[in-house]
């Protein structure tokens, strides 16, 4: 039997996290919060269509779906049909879990940063690893290919970045860093440029394949958490936060002339994690704060800064966010284990599963058909999306 808890948020169902996805109900304006519904039957073959009967609280009213579909009220009871999700390919992390994930441009390949200080190339077909990078000295914090796949670059907590041949797996380039650890890096999208931010609140933009340090970027914010490249590659977006003085910072930079565009504080303590809509308009950041465990998702007009979207749903601060290539959808996670898929242009939740244990990265397939989900438990879940 698979438990089905359905989510509502101002009156409308927004998610359901066994994986199911539900739209288009409504409930009378008197009622609002989060309500957990019963079992469901067992699950069926991928996409196959189930009905599940949830029981309300007694007394509760029903309303009617806006858009006329076949759910109806029955006495204190719906009838809901729904498509669960197809279950994932799991692959096992043989020595340490993987703090981040990212795709060969052509979709074949896979790259994990693990926490035993090496990087494991993937077969994506094969599920299987292929090649494993040594050189580090820490933890592997990022990895990510280059635009033409013919490299890899990597950082991690020996303050270092690594570039590698994509096919060999022999270091290429060993780049230092201008503190202890560095969290992130990212390929400028022409691959010429290569970026870098760690703890010391500095961001670095190197020369690709010289390794020529070209120019320092510092943030008044703590540590960076993230870093991304706009599509067209003029700007930069770091995230960054303090959580002494309790805020976190967004830096938009401009990579030729190296100076800062625009920056804006978001609230919470920490920002993990940051991502430029495919069309370089957006930018969607997420964090939070540990402690409290208060998540923040939030979607920025990339050039003024403006508060487009907060998407409210996760219960832990959020360590991953991603949009799907075609811009329509993000996808985020965290400590509280739920992978979640948002419309970015409405902030709605059409899909949340559980994974059981912390989120640490996402990444899309280039041409959106699948998500890697990599937890903390070393695993690499692989789904398969609905176009």
């Amino acid at each position: 039997m698979t438990r089905v808890f359905l989510r509502w948020r101002n009156q409308r169902l927004v998610g359901v996290l066994c994986g199911a996805v539900l739209t288009g109900l409504t409930m009378p304006d008197a009622f609002a919060g989060d309500f957990d519904g019963v079992e469901a039957p067992p699950s069926g073959p991928p996409a196959a269509k189930a009905t599940n009967t949830i029981a309300f609280p007694p007394g509760l009213a029903l309303g009617l779906p806006r858009d006329g579909n076949s759910l109806a009220p029955r006495d204190r009871q719906l009838a809901v049909n729904f498509t669960q999700a197809p279950a994932p390919r799991v692959w096992k992390v043989p020595s340490a879990p993987a703090n981040s994930v990212a795709f060969h441009p052509e979709g074949t390949r896979l790259v994990s940063a693990l926490g035993d200080n090496t990087l494991l190339v993937w077969d994506v077909a094969q599920g299987k690893p292929v090649l494993t990078l040594k050189g580090h000295t820490g933890p592997v914090r990022s990895a990510v290919f280059s635009p033409d796949g013919k490299s890899i670059a990597s950082a991690g907590d020996d303050g270092t970045v690594r570039v590698w041949d994509a096919a060999t797996g022999l270091p290429k380039l060993r780049l230092v860093g201008t503190g202890p650890a560095l969290n992130s890096v990212a390929f400028r999208p022409d691959g010429t440029r290569l970026a870098s931010g760690g703890n010391d609140k500095t961001v670095t933009l190197w020369e690709v394949p010289t390794g020529k340090k070209l120019a320092t970027f510092t943030s008044g914010a703590g540590a960076i958490g993230g870093l991304a490249f706009r599509p067209d590659g003029r700007h930069l977006v770091s995230v960054g936060g303090d959580t002494v003085r309790q805020f976190t910072e967004v830096h938009v930079w401009d990579v030729a002339e190296g100076r800062q565009l625009a920056h804006w504080k978001t609230g919470g303590t920490s920002l993990m994690a940051v991502a430029y809509s495919p069309d370089g308009e957006r930018i969607a950041t997420a964090g939070g704060d540990p402690e409290t465990k208060r998540a923040e998702l939030k979607i920025w007009n990339a050039t003024t800064g403006q508060e487009l979207l907060a998407l409210a749903g996760h219960g832990d601060s959020l360590l991953t966010v991603a949009f799907r290539p075609q811009g329509e959808q993000l996808a985020s996670g965290g400590r509280d284990g739920r992978l979640k898929i948002w419309n970015a242009r409405t902030g709605t939740e059409t899909l949340s599963v559980e994974s059981g244990t912390w989120i640490t990265s996402l990444a899309f397939h280039p041409d959106g058909s699948q998500l890697a989900v990599s937890t903390i438990d070393q695993t690499i879940l692989l789904y398969k999306l609905e176009k």
